[in-house]
């Protein structure tokens, strides 16, 4: 038992050393998806595993063999981080393919994006809540969700640029706290609030703090997290109390919680880290396949095809969390509907030809996540392409989480509705762009290239520029000092 939990313990650390050594190498960005997704394996799979070795709580999940059924998940687990980390970096398809999708060539200013913002927001809503026709109205709400997030990380990057100015200010404020009211509209779960906020430091990430020093930007990074957590714990609290309410009942709820004492950023959230994702994979690693048993790859071949309405597809399948309550015969739950996630890795032992569905898994996650990756940084400078990639950043934080096949499918829809509409839009409202910002062409084969100092600070100045032409007397007249003097300290390079 201590030996497992000791390697487990190993993992921890090799998952949280892994983004810092491929930056600090210029493998990958610190800022990236693929460092999302290796946060959201080491807290929903690695560190989750070493609570029921651990803890003395009883769980839901009858395992008898606790230590054996440990080791083959942890032998799973890293052979599913083996392959993804080596696909991801060996899967130059995935960069030829992103090379295939066009780039906006013109790019709003800071005002267009001000007054864009709302615009955007009451689309997203009205298509989210509203629309209800049968199979349609399942894509445009995705088209909702997604424009919501995106407006987030358009709100990031405002911010980012002009936050000195009290106008602008306002209404980005105004802006995310519609955002994160509509992203918890009608929803129990937590993805569409946690994509909103990461997806407004993604946006003030890449506006700004490109070529930050990183610990630097990992400080301020720290210190702005504290809202952001301190909210989504409240939501944690908050949302059992009333199912069904709409999203200022909920919004309500929350600032009453917090305006009553609740600043503590982790009660809410200390069940997170021991949830049953683990349990439910040990569990699965035992009785298969007596209990459960799953079509080869289910979690590739449905991510694709989740889209399709039962409607049209008469004894479409479920994914493995709605299965697992009846299948482990779970007491005191509706079996029927209730989800349980076992994670990636244990959906993977629940396929029919598991440790090759480990490596299949891990490959297909590589490979989207590596296409969207080398997707931003062809041009990371531009607003709208960030705005596009950095969708329903709640899935991807939570996609080694579970039910993988969906989180998977989310994002990919979302970022399909959503992109050619900004695609579109940046020709009408839209200045020209150089062409050469980014990495694109032959600096892309290593994904990532550190920052050029003084392309952060023509960005910076160019940004603020802007917004005092665009502004004129509401601008604040030592508005290019400061952005000098920002540029100078946070674009010495990587």
């Amino acid at each position: 038992m201590t030996l497992l939990i000791a390697y487990f313990v190993l993992l921890c650390l090799i998952l949280l050393a892994l983004p810092l050594w491929s930056h600090f190498y210029g493998k990958t960005p610190l800022v990236s998806l693929r460092n999302l997704t290796l946060f959201s394996f080491f807290w929903y799979q690695a560190w989750n595993a070493i609570h029921p070795l651990t803890s003395d709580v009883k769980s839901d999940f009858i395992v008898r063999d606790l230590v054996g059924s440990g080791w083959i998940f942890a032998m799973g687990c890293t052979l599913f981080l083996f392959v993804y980390v080596a696909c991801y970096r060996l899967f130059g398809i995935s960069e030829s393919l992103s090379h295939k999708v066009p780039v906006p060539s013109r790019e709003p200013s800071i005002l267009v994006l001000l007054f864009l913002m709302p615009v955007l927001v009451v689309i997203g809503g009205v298509a989210k809540l509203t629309v209800t026709v049968p199979v349609i109205g399942i894509l445009v709400a995705q088209l909702g969700v997604g424009l919501i997030a995106s407006v987030a990380v358009l709100a990031g990057w405002v911010f980012a640029r002009s936050w000195q100015n009290v106008v602008s200010s306002v209404i980005v404020i105004g802006t995310l706290g519609a955002c994160s009211v509509l992203s918890i509209w009608n929803t129990f779960g937590r993805r569409e609030l946690l994509g909103v906020l990461v997806s407004f430091a993604f946006g003030i990430y890449f506006s700004r703090f490109r070529g930050a020093p990183i610990f630097k930007f990992l400080v301020i990074a720290a210190v702005a997290s504290y809202p952001l957590l301190v909210l989504i714990n409240a939501y944690s609290i908050t949302r059992g109390e009333v199912r069904g309410d709409t999203g200022p009942e909920q919004a309500k709820r929350i600032v009453e919680y917090i305006a009553t004492g609740g600043t503590e950023p982790f009660i809410g959230m200390k069940g997170i880290g021991r949830s049953q994702e683990a349990e439910g994979a040990f569990w699965i690693i035992e009785n298969y396949p007596r209990a459960i048993d799953y079509p080869p790859l289910f979690g590739v071949w449905y991510s694709v095809v989740n889209t399709v309405p039962r409607a049209f597809w008469q004894g479409k399948p479920v994914p493995v969390s709605s299965v697992m309550a009846k299948a482990a015969d779970i007491e005191g739950v509706n079996q029927d509907a209730v989800t349980i996630t076992v994670g990636v890795v244990g959906e993977a032992f629940a396929d029919r030809w598991q440790w090759f569905a480990i490596m299949a898994y891990a490959a297909f996650a590589a490979f989207i996540i590596r296409f969207f990756d080398s997707l931003l940084w062809r041009k990371e400078t531009s607003a709208l392409l960030v705005a596009a990639v950095a969708i329903n950043l709640g899935q991807i934080v939570g996609l080694f989480r579970g039910s993988f096949p969906n989180f998977v499918n989310l994002y990919l829809v979302g970022f399909i509705m959503v992109y050619p509409t900004l695609l579109v839009s940046s020709r009408f409202i839209g200045r020209q762009i150089n062409q050469s910002r980014g990495h694109d062409g032959e600096n892309d084969k290593r994904l990532f290239e550190p920052g050029d100092s003084n392309d952060l600070t023509q960005d910076s100045l160019e940004g603020d520029e802007l917004l005092e032409s665009d502004f004129g007397e509401m601008g604040h007249s030592s508005r290019r000092q400061d952005a000098r003097q920002e540029a100078s300290d946070f674009g010495t390079g990587l």
